[in-house]
């Protein structure tokens, strides 16, 4: 069996004698089943079809059958019609234009009606040339029971179909719908049965943007059954997608709200919005909108019920020109496995906040969304960047992260990348190079006072601004080698607003600086070339014990134990830029600077 993609059977004949038809209905030139060649037509006009002329045939069956008229080899383009009565007020049996395919041999444009007949009656078949005079090969084929001929989609969708064709005469018609590439008869059809009539419902029964095969056959009662068509070859319509799937759509939202949604059939959108909170907005999303009662308050979204691995965004602003202002990616302290989001963002009031509802890495699924709202506390003097804090060095001040929110100018803190945080901001400016040390410490109700140590205030829009960073649990001790400059500081407690516990801490900012007789001493050892290339040579008036390199955030890049009075160092490899070398010979530790070049 064959597979037919366009939805058609086809006849075949073989064909024998010249027959032209008559010029009028009048002069119909009476035919018996068989094969015929119309040389052209040359009539003066068209009853049934569309033609300026027609050529003219007539055929009386002498007992009750079907017939298939059909010029699929015939090499033109051809209109057919078919039809009862008396000449010059014919009624239409049939009618066919275009049916056959070129792979069959003639002409694709070619005709092909099937219709029942009865014993006596007398049936004028009209060839027009609206088309085409010719020359074309036709036939005409009894069939005690006929296949079904042209199948159409009369409707359909993502879950179902209807399907008609021209009755061809059968008491009924069996039908059934396979999965594409599966055999008729196969057990487990997605849908099947019998109709009365020429066309059929599949019923809301199949799966969206989907292949399927048909399969036709032709109940004729006492003469039997035609074989089945097929397969015929459709695919449903994809899933439209949510209501909610543009900004200019989304559904609002509300305190103690449950909604449920489906990100599966959901396109990319508003792709250009910026990333954050550990969320991504590059992938397949759904919008909700928030709007402020009136008064400041922490706005919680709760998507751990939810199906697949969540990400959310929350937005202000406009199409195209939209900001970040609260997000989370996963949050398993609360949702546990499963990789889910919960988080707070700060709803001014009055202001509508855009939630952007996607998934990680281009997952889809079923979301179950709940909205919370709690009062909150006016945030601290130095809740944004911009109004940080100055620090006097070696001098303990208490801070707090009451009501303070995530500064929306600055990416996550490099060792805390996920999280929902609450953060303030300070600031410490160093005169000279040394060692600073960062310590926080619990002095209140707060369970945590995370600190990062920034090199400008920038937050992490490169690699390079990050000096150091911690968010252990409660406070935190912090320390590196400096150069001279202002550095930011940033304390924060992690998690959601309905979690975490936030309140006062103590920060101090001690400070070490390296005096004269760390740099340059010469009678411990002599190294070169200062800059450096790519080999640098250490002389020692001793043994040289261990050389540690450090970057200017004080990561050690390199590390040796020469145990020689000589070494050399490959700095090959190492970035362009100012380094620290500890040296240690016998008992002594020396650092100086060396500039990669």
């Amino acid at each position: 069996m064959k597979k037919i993609t366009l939805l058609f059977t086809i006849l075949t004949a073989s064909f024998g004698f010249s027959q032209n038809g008559g010029d009028t209905c009048e002069a119909a030139v009476a035919v018996t089943p068989g094969s015929f060649t119309q040389t052209s037509i040359t009539g003066t006009g068209a009853e049934l079809g569309t033609g300026a002329g027609s050529a003219w045939f007539v055929y009386t069956p002498t007992e009750d059958a079907s017939i298939v008229v059909s010029s699929c080899n015939g090499g033109s383009d051809t209109y057919l019609a078919i039809g009862t009565g008396t000449c010059g007020s014919l009624n239409l049996a049939g009618s066919n234009d275009d049916f056959c395919p070129t792979t069959e041999g003639g002409s694709a444009f070619a005709s092909q009606v099937s219709i029942p007949v009865t014993a006596g009656t007398d049936y004028y078949i009209e060839w027009s040339n609206r088309w085409s005079s010719g020359p074309f090969n036709w036939s005409i084929e009894e069939i005690a029971c006929p296949e079904v001929g042209s199948v159409f989609i009369e409707y359909l969708t993502d879950v179902s179909g209807d399907f008609i064709w021209s009755d061809v005469g059968g008491l009924s018609y069996e039908w059934e719908v396979q999965p594409d590439g599966t055999a008729q008869g196969t057990v487990g059809a997605p849908a099947s049965g019998s109709t009365t009539t020429s066309q059929f419902s599949t019923g809301n029964v199949l799966q969206a943007n989907t292949p399927y095969d048909i399969f036709i056959q032709t109940n004729c009662g006492s003469d039997g059954t035609s074989d089945y068509i097929g397969p015929l070859s459709f695919t449903t319509n994809a899933l439209p997608p949510p209501s909610n799937d543009l900004l200019e759509n989304a559904i609002a939202v509300v305190c103690d709200g449950n909604y449920t949604g489906d990100t599966t059939n959901a396109n990319f959108t508003e792709t250009d919005a910026p990333d954050g909170f550990g969320a991504s907005n590059d992938t397949q999303n759904i919008w909700y909108s928030y709007t402020g009662s009136g008064t400041e308050e922490d706005v919680t979204v709760d998507l751990c019920a939810s199906g697949y691995d969540t990400a959310f965004i929350v937005y202000t602003g406009t199409s195209g020109n939209l900001v970040a202002v609260g997000g989370n990616d996963d949050n398993s302290a609360v949702c546990g496995a499963g990789f889910r989001s919960y988080g707070s963002f700060l709803s001014d009031g009055s202001t509508t906040y855009y939630i952007n509802v996607n998934g990680y890495a281009g997952t889809t699924g079923l979301v179950d969304m709940t909205i919370s709202c709690a009062s909150t506390t006016p945030p601290p003097s130095n809740d944004e960047v911009g109004d940080a804090v100055a620090l006097t060095l070696d001098a303990s001040v208490q801070g707090t992260t009451e009501g303070a929110t995530q500064d929306g100018s600055q990416d996550q803190p490099a060792c805390d990348l996920f999280g929902s945080i609450a953060d303030v901001w300070y600031t410490v400016t160093l005169a000279e190079e040394g060692d600073l040390q960062i310590v926080t410490t619990i002095s209140g109700n707060s369970d945590q006072a995370n600190v990062t140590v920034y090199t400008s205030d920038s937050g992490l829009e490169d690699d390079e601004v990050t000096a150091f960073c911690s968010n252990d649990s409660g406070g935190e001790t912090i320390s590196g080698n400096l150069v001279a400059g202002t550095y930011y500081i940033r304390v924060w407690s992690d998690g959601v607003a309905s979690t975490r516990t936030e309140g006062t801490f103590d920060i101090v900012a001690n400070f070490t600086g390296l005096s004269i007789n760390d740099f340059d001493n010469p009678k411990l050892f002599q190294y070169y070339p200062n800059p450096v290339k790519n080999v640098l040579t250490l002389n020692g008036q001793r043994n040289i014990e261990s050389i540690y390199i450090y970057n200017m955030l004080g990561q050690e890049v390199m590390y040796s134990q020469p145990q020689a009075l000589d070494s050399q160092l490959d700095m090959s490899k190492l970035q362009s830029g100012t380094y620290f070398m500890q040296v240690t010979v016998g008992t002594t530790i020396q650092t100086v600077r060396v500039i990669k070049q």
